[in-house]
């Protein structure tokens, strides 16, 4: 089978020159190193680069972010190497063996044409940074909490797919590191198998020449979770103010407090409904297809919510905690149920 390594690259150093021989030389593979607008001063280093044997170098003057560079190797590949039947991801900051690489290429030439096979690491927390170990340790719990899929590493750079994949891939939103985990979160949409292989963990110098932003990427990549928050925060001001607007305007009597929840809930179910379809979880298909699954959670939610603080309350006679434990609950399962039935978007590959 001919398979092709692509590896995007932003600022190397210039020790990759020599990785990047030794890596051609031992697969006798082709390599696409795509140079993600590291910069005139860089340019040395690419020029190098593309005398090597086998080697293709695709730059472009902006810096657009790392998913942006697998994108442009991936469009380059579909209409340029039309041979190429498997790819294989790397990257470029020496987190990667050879021999790893090496192994996932022999792997995707004995895998079927819709699995993703990504080189998973083991992280031990005395041999591991900071950062990343509690990068990847949040990121792996979110993305069983969003999928029930255990993953042991979604930060993984070394990936092998069939190139079948490719235009699917390319149909995944994200331009900087949060794409290679949303290509993992649509991986059931997109009906694409998970496969992981262990491959040896590998950080040079603490991981000092990562370009991954603590901040800016971390919003990216737990996007889904932040909007769904903020989601719900907004309901639940908006839940308040109605309870509190309805019994300002019909009098506070016992009898309207009930009438006056009802309501409320209904308008905060209405407004988190038209968020989580179009912001949080980006589903454009009718709403008469989602409409009726997020009724019955609604109902469902408030039924076991009275319950819930009903029973709670026999044991913790505080309302306000028992609600909180309650509601905090029931939060988390409905995010995990309108991720994986309600908004889940169709299949786009049989």
């Amino acid at each position: 089978m001919s398979v092709m390594i692509v590896i995007p690259s932003y600022e190397p150093q210039k020790k990759v020159i020599s990785f990047i021989q030794r890596l051609s030389e031992q697969t006798g593979k082709n390599i696409l190193i795509v140079d993600d607008g590291s910069g005139a001063s860089y340019q040395s280093i690419f020029q190098e680069l593309s005398v090597i044997p086998a080697v293709t170098v695709l730059s472009y003057e902006k810096n657009r972010g790392k998913g942006a560079a697998l994108k442009a190797g991936f469009q380059k590949i579909i209409t340029e190497y039309s041979n190429v039947r498997a790819v294989v991801t790397a990257d470029s900051d020496g987190q990667h063996s050879i021999t790893d690489i090496s192994r996932l290429i022999a792997a995707i030439e004995q895998t079927d044409a819709c699995t993703l096979l990504l080189g998973t690491r083991s992280f031990k927390k005395a041999e591991t940074p900071f950062k990343s170990y509690w990068g990847n340790k949040i990121s792996s719990l979110f993305f069983y909490f969003a999928t029930g899929i255990t993953c042991e590493d979604t930060q993984t750079g070394l990936r092998a797919m069939n190139t079948s994949l490719l235009p699917s891939l390319l149909t995944v939103e994200g331009e900087r590191f949060e794409y290679e985990m949303n290509v993992l979160l649509k991986s059931k949409a997109l009906a694409i198998k998970l496969e992981q292989l262990p491959i040896e963990t590998i950080y040079e110098n603490n991981n000092a020449h990562s370009h991954f932003r603590a901040v800016q990427d971390s919003y990216r990549i737990y996007k889904p979770l932040f909007r769904y928050l903020s989601s719900a925060i907004l309901s639940l001001g908006v839940d308040i103010s109605a309870f509190l607007l309805l019994l300002f305007l019909f009098g506070g009597s016992n009898e309207m407090v009930i009438p006056a929840t009802v309501i409320a809930r209904l308008f905060s179910g209405i407004v988190n409904y038209s968020l989580a379809r179009s912001w949080v979880f980006g589903n454009e298909e009718r709403v008469s297809s989602t409409l009726w699954k997020y009724g019955l959670l609604f109902l469902g939610q408030m039924v076991l919510s009275s319950l819930g603080v009903r029973l709670l309350l026999l044991i913790l006679p505080i309302a306000l905690i028992s609600k909180l434990l309650v509601d905090g609950l029931l939060f988390g399962l409905s995010f995990i149920i309108q991720n994986r039935v309600i908004f889940q978007k169709g299949r786009v590959r049989e």
